[in-house]
């Protein structure tokens, strides 16, 4: 009977890794989080950018004239990162696929991405001028709403298709232009990539044609109603997001780091909705999602994966209950590296790795922080997190800088730890009995050296 539960488990076990690895190198899904991470530093200069736009230089400076000259530099900075990441991500994208398949010329996916990008931008744009109440038609213009992160599903789109369309254009021979090796490599790229290239912007013309033609929008609209919006409403739904985010909890407890499954599903949609936040708190409106990649920092990742800074606090308080030394030793190594976000050392050293006592809580604490948080948030107890901090910011201070300074964030991050301290307790009790219960009935290692010497 042991043997068939172990047998089932271990085959569940299997299937499971090998479905999340399989999906995490996914070519298109693994470009979507090589980009979105290059683009990290630019979105946490955004978040710097609008803490001191928003609550540094307000709480400092108290003349609005004054005030209105420092603002320009956080108002300046965003106009260069968040006001602008549709630009900034198509190319990327682009770059990444192309790499990723190993393509010979990813620089030019790039500069296609970006180009066809612009193909499908509307030709002209409803503005309101300032001290106007009717807003005007113009061309000739690009808005920052439609360069900023409203667009950023478009991005992905031009740089996934224009990129695989080019790849498969440039395999073909006859669209392959031959020049004599006496030509300058670069020279000979570019006749080689002509034809392929002029295809590919050829459809996203006609594209873009057919959508004002026939459905009287732009393709960058179209995109934002048929594929962004009830993308965001799957993935912004909370039991949704805490599943997958379950899933790779499980995965880390069989050795694979979660990042390769939630890095791919849930990283990209964290960073479009934080960058959405940080824009409406810059303009002074309703933040509009509550889940981000800030929000699960603050709420269900104190310490790591598992929320394991709460399980270090359980060790250091119940040391005495739980009575198990080799923990003591792994507590005292962990606490540095959990404080700044890494818990690997716990992770593997405790171990919470094929632990089974230690997987119901190692799932179970995050989950109940998300809870509380988000609770906490639809009460209006606190307000939706609204700037990125770097991902190794330490818990409470990560609370407090992500929300502009608001002290009952870190009340909510409290409360959240003491529940997950003492959710661990009676599990790490449990872990330490099973340990100590193992190593009493496993075989004395045999002294090789003594033994000789007796014979």
């Amino acid at each position: 009977m042991e043997q068939a539960k172990e047998s089932w488990w271990r085959r569940f076990a299997d299937s499971f890794v090998k479905f999340s690895v399989k999906l995490g190198q996914e070519v298109h899904l693994m470009s979507l989080r090589d980009a979105f991470g290059t683009e990290m530093p630019i979105f946490i200069t955004t978040g710097i950018a609008t803490l001191l736009n928003s609550v540094v230089f307000p709480f400092i400076i108290k003349d609005p004239k004054i005030l209105t000259y420092f603002q320009n530099f956080g108002s300046a900075v965003i106009n260069g990162s968040l006001n602008v990441i549709t630009v900034l991500l198509a190319p990327t994208v682009g770059y990444f696929l192309a790499k990723n398949k190993k393509f010979d010329n990813a620089i030019f996916c790039a500069i296609m991405s970006l180009s066809n990008l612009f193909v499908i931008m509307a030709l002209k744009y409803s503005v309101t001028p300032d001290n106007a109440t009717k807003p005007v038609s113009v061309t000739g213009v690009l808005p920052y709403t439609v360069l900023g992160a409203n667009s950023m599903f478009a991005a992905i789109f031009v740089g996934l298709v224009s990129t695989e369309l080019l790849i498969r254009f440039s395999k073909v021979k006859n669209f392959q232009i031959k020049m004599p090796a006496s030509v300058p490599p670069a020279v000979m790229n570019g006749f080689k990539m002509m034809i392929p290239s002029i295809l590919v912007t050829t459809i996203f013309g006609i594209l873009a044609a057919l959508t004002v033609g026939l459905l009287h929008t732009d393709f960058i609209s179209l995109i934002a109603t048929l594929i962004q919006q009830p993308f965001k409403r799957i993935g912004s739904n909370l039991f949704g997001y805490m599943f997958i985010y379950s899933c790779g909890d499980l995965l880390f407890f069989f050795g694979i780091h979660q990042s390769v499954l939630n890095g791919t599903l849930l990283g990209p949609l964290e960073t479009m909705n934080i960058t959405e936040n940080m824009k409406a708190f810059a303009a002074h409106q309703p933040i509009p999602n509550i889940i981000s990649g800030e929000f699960r920092m603050a709420y269900m990742q104190m310490g790591g994966t598992g929320m394991t800074l709460c399980l270090l606090m359980a060790l250091f308080l119940f040391k005495k209950q739980i009575d198990y030394k080799p923990f003591d030793t792994v507590a005292k190594l962990s606490l540095g590296p959990g404080l700044f976000m890494i818990n690997e050392p716990i992770i593997f050293g405790l171990p919470i790795v094929f632990n089974i006592p230690m997987l119901f809580p190692f799932i179970l604490v995050p989950l109940v922080g998300g809870l509380i948080g988000y609770f906490a948030t639809i009460i209006h107890f606190v307000e939706p997190l609204a700037i990125m901090t770097p991902w190794f910011t330490p818990p409470f201070v990560s609370g407090f800088l992500s929300s502009g300074g608001d002290w009952k964030v870190v009340v909510v991050q409290v409360i959240i730890f003491i529940v997950g301290t003492f959710l661990y307790y009676p599990f790490l009790k449990l872990a330490a009995r099973t340990l100590k219960k193992q190593a009493e009935l496993s075989p004395e290692p045999v002294d090789t050296a003594a033994s000789d010497e007796a014979k």
